[in-house]
């Protein structure tokens, strides 16, 4: 441990190096050491120098780090800490501060590195709350969840009142929009404060000095307590609501801040109450339970919402409720609406946190039992979002109309909007080597590129031969998924492809990430078409086809029952992608290739000629 530990601190001074040469800060100001720094270091080298020594010692440069870094001098910090370490490297109270200092100064990689050796030495309630917010800042989210666990661990086994490792765990939840292991959490590290608990005083001195970082994780106690009391009561489970309401007044009761209505969580909780006993109780919203149990069953409530993130994430604990909520929320005439607060719906996203879900909600949604009428009415809730969310500070330009019509010439003009082409998905793994299959001697194919990293991919040497001489075109990521649509960049993107002259546009994205439905919605081609990254109806009235096969794939035609005498196999039968008779469950005329409608992968070329010899498709109406 002892050599491992020497290893990665000559390392780790490497990047505390490196970390000062890109700072503003120079090398004579924060990283020399003065002469009298230097013989402190070399008595500690010597032998003679007792532990006891050595330590104190190291104890008097940590305060002095200490107090640089209370003064902001971060950089002198770091200095001291690290003769600390050269005096006694068995402690990991100065490597934790040194991280510490580095996360201040936006060094992740040298914040990791120290923050590693200090849990190294002792896996303690500090250094894996630092590890794990490092970790957490790195979007390495299970090693962060790892150690942060050991952090409770520790304190658990301990009996160490220390609630930040806790609190720490349940922000990392709350991130990912897990209600009930935030709440677990938040509240364990209630139970292991380290702070004196508040007393209530007159005296301005004696006043209760809550720390901000608390009050705000308070804030969340009571909104996901609110959240997951309501939702719940909606579903019958009283006994649980009772103990969340109860949860959300309590922080109400003992927090002053704003947002906290402690009125709203006690009329709820009463009602709660009054649900349970029925007709027996007698109180003031005893009246009201109907008006409570609208509010409860609100298909619009913040957690409900959620659910495209528990399905995306395998959460099954609410699983059954989700199921009856997606009902409901499909037949209710208002669901346009209800599924038009994309901002509510988190999926990872920067600074660690999770969002996007609201971008796709249609897909994310795919992981409950839904009917292809619902495929097609979440579909069809899209378009209507980008129609309120982008063109509105003017009207549309001239030629974004489906009467506009290119002159096509000699040369079939082909485009190809795609965020997966050139990286390893299954998207450009099929799509790839279909492209050098087109006779350029009749079309024109232009790919219209989403990432700028595909830009440099479409460049390298062992694509040639892939790619042929078809063209390339960045239009763009567009807007980010949780903020507004901006007209000018939609217009932007439509205009490159208007410009190219492109008769048909294929969208390979669909509604998933960094789709640019927005380009598409200003129908900047005649004819534009879905094909190989959706598999469902984009409900959008600017795509006229749906490219799909009759290519079978056998699957149980009825799924055997349970039989404890004999094993029961099931009957085979024939599924298609989009067999004929499902035509009316997409918006899309469907164009059903007579194969199948995947583009062959490198292990299936020597398909390519079968495949380019197929008859023509056939398109349902």
């Amino acid at each position: 441990m002892i050599r491992r530990i020497e290893f990665v601190q000559h390392l780790f001074c490497l990047l505390v190096l490196l970390s000062y040469v890109r700072t503003d800060q120079g090398i004579e100001e924060s990283w020399s050491w003065s002469e009298e720094d230097i013989a402190v270091v070399e008595q500690c080298r010597q032998d003679m120098v007792s532990l006891e020594e050595k330590m104190r010692i190291a104890d008097s440069f940590t305060q002095q780090g200490n107090e640089f870094s209370l003064q902001g001098m971060h950089h002198r910090a770091i200095v001291k800490w690290e003769i600390a370490t050269r005096c006694h490297n068995e402690s990991n109270v100065p490597w934790n501060n040194m991280a510490n200092s580095f996360l201040t100064l936006g060094n992740l990689s040298a914040a990791t590195a120290a923050a590693e050796i200090s849990f190294s030495i002792r896996a303690d309630h500090m250094s894996s709350t630092t590890l794990g917010n490092a970790y957490r800042a790195h979007k390495m989210y299970e090693r962060a969840e790892k150690t942060f666990l050991a952090g409770v661990k520790y304190c658990l086994d301990n009996s160490d009142r220390h609630e930040h490792p806790f609190w720490s765990l349940a922000m990392l939840y709350w991130d990912q929009g897990d209600y009930i292991e935030f709440l677990r959490y938040a509240k364990l590290g209630l139970d292991h404060i380290s702070r004196v608990e508040c007393v209530e005083s007159t005296e301005e001195e004696g006043a209760c000095q809550v720390p901000d970082f608390e009050i705000d994780l308070m804030r969340r106690v009571y909104e996901a307590s609110m959240d997951l009391g309501l939702f719940v009561a909606g579903h019958g489970m009283y006994e649980e609501a009772r103990s969340h309401l109860e949860w959300a007044e309590f922080v109400a009761e003992t927090y002053p801040a704003e947002g906290l209505n402690l009125s709203h969580a006690s009329w709820h909780l009463e009602c709660v109450k009054c649900a349970v006993e029925g007709s027996k109780r007698v109180g003031p919203c005893a009246s009201e339970v109907g008006t409570c149990r609208a509010r409860w069953e609100d298909t619009n409530g913040r957690y409900l919402r959620m659910m495209a993130v528990r399905a995306m994430g395998c959460e099954w604990r609410h699983r059954e409720q989700d199921v009856r909520d997606l009902e409901k929320i499909m037949q209710s005439p208002n669901m346009t609406a209800l599924l038009n607060h994309t901002t509510e719906f988190y999926f990872e996203c920067e600074k660690g946190r999770v969002c996007g879900a609201g971008a796709q909600p249609p897909l994310h949604m795919w992981g409950l039992p839904m009917s292809l009428e619902s495929v097609l009415i979440m579909g069809k809730v899209q378009p209507l979002q980008l129609v309120d969310r982008m063109l509105v500070d003017g009207p549309p330009p001239q030629w974004a109309y489906p009467t506009w019509s290119p002159n096509i010439g000699t040369v079939l003009r082909i485009g190809l909007v795609s965020s997966d082409l050139l990286r390893d998905h299954p998207v450009g793994n099929m799509m790839r080597h279909v492209l050098h299959l087109h006779d350029l001697s009749r079309m024109d194919v232009t790919v219209f590129l989403i990432h700028e990293s595909q830009r440099f991919a479409a460049s390298r040497v062992e694509n040639e031969n892939v790619l042929g001489e078809v063209k390339f075109r960045m239009i763009g990521r567009g807007p980010h998924v949780t903020r507004f649509w901006d007209a000018k960049e939609s217009v932007e993107g439509a205009d490159i492809v208007n410009t190219a002259g492109i008769c048909i546009l294929f969208d390979l994205i669909g509604y998933t990430a960094d789709h640019r439905q927005d380009i598409f919605a200003l129908r900047p081609a005649p004819v534009q078409v879905h094909y190989h990254g959706y598999m469902g109806s984009t409900g959008a009235p600017w795509i006229q086809y749906y490219v799909a096969d009759r290519c079978c794939t056998l699957l149980p035609a009825h799924p055997p029952l349970p039989s404890s005498s004999s094993l029961t196999f099931p009957v085979l039968g024939i599924r298609w992608i989009a067999p004929p008779e499902h035509a009316n469950f997409f918006s899309e005329k469907l164009a059903l290739m007579p194969e199948c409608f995947l583009g062959p992968s490198h292990r299936l070329s020597f398909q390519v000629s079968r495949i380019v010899a197929a008859p023509t498709m056939t398109v349902y109406t």
